[in-house]
């Protein structure tokens, strides 16, 4: 099991939170989170969830995007990647990572993450595309 090959304890809280969020490409809050975990006869508090999340991130286990305008979402995909937001329907979508030009920084830097904002082709609000 991932959680034991990582160091961490299988415990039903860590094994519901990864299963749920390696369910698909979806980008959750912790709030949403609590929630589906309430939905599913699973009732955390708040804080529990947090600290589940901040060491499943931690340990590689799932991936955490800061980048993102409102609270840190927290997604199955490890490896880089940038993300598409939509301004108008809130979704978040996984794209390729683009060739970035280098960027004089003032210090040294531990990863690079960007976060593309505009409105998805997909969206209800949107016009349509040409």
């Amino acid at each position: 099991m991932a959680l034991r090959s990582a160091g961490m304890r299988a415990t039903l809280p860590r094994r519901a939170i990864l299963e749920m969020i390696q369910e698909g490409e979806h980008h959750w809050s912790a709030e949403e989170v609590r929630q589906n975990l309430t939905e599913r006869n699973l009732p955390l508090p708040r804080s529990s969830v947090n600290n589940v999340l901040g060491s499943l991130a931690s340990a590689g286990l799932i991936g955490r995007v800061d980048t993102l305008p409102g609270p840190a979402r927290f997604e199955a995909e490890t490896a880089q990647h940038d993300h598409f937001w939509c301004a108008r329907c809130r979704s978040v979508i996984n794209v390729q990572r683009a060739d970035v030009p280098p960027v004089a920084l003032p210090g040294s830097s531990e990863r690079v993450a960007i976060t593309y904002v505009g409105h998805c082709n997909g969206c209800p609000a949107s016009p349509p595309t040409a």
